[in-house]
């Protein structure tokens, strides 16, 4: 069997490439910056408040979300195969699809998926930077691979439920 690579898959598997992308640069440059700010002022836990609600933090992610089994041992070996198999997975539904929204969707979340393969093969971990909370309440932090995922996601849930085509 033959794979006839198109132009559409093509385009849109770089569209991904370019959110992973995004996301890397992004982990890397909060992460240096917050490290620098940890070693000028001799801190541990460094962290940039934006708004009364929202804080730039220094947080690694062993896990999933949430942190879910971040005690697990070699859980970045076993999180990154999982992870790959699952952007294996939507490579070939890219490929698949035909439809403009439907390869936007795919593409978000390939690409988030890539950025956080490539930094827990790196790195062991997930670098998770984004902390909203209200009062003591705090959602768990989160990168941008994980809203390219979400934002993916939620397309083709809207999609599926909303845009119904015969």
């Amino acid at each position: 069997m033959t794979l006839k690579i198109n132009r559409s898959f093509v385009r849109w598997f770089l569209v991904s490439l370019l959110f992973a992308t995004i996301d890397l640069v992004s982990k890397h440059l909060i992460a240096n910056y917050l490290r620098t700010i940890a070693n000028q002022m001799q801190i541990y836990d460094p962290k940039i408040q934006i708004l009364a609600f929202f804080d730039i933090v220094y947080v690694w992610n062993r896990g999933v979300s949430f942190g879910f089994l971040n005690k697990l041992e070699n859980s970045h070996l076993i999180l990154s195969l999982l992870q790959g198999s699952i952007a294996m997975i939507v490579v070939f539904m890219l490929y698949r699809s035909k439809q403009t929204v439907t390869n936007l969707a795919y593409a978000l979340i390939l690409g988030g998926a890539v950025g956080n393969v490539v930094d827990r093969i790196i790195n062991g971990a997930v670098f998770d930077f984004l902390d909203f909370h209200i009062a003591l309440y705090h959602w768990p932090a989160f990168n941008l691979a994980d809203s390219f995922i979400f934002v993916g996601v939620a397309i083709l849930i809207y999609r599926e439920f909303f845009m119904k085509n015969n």
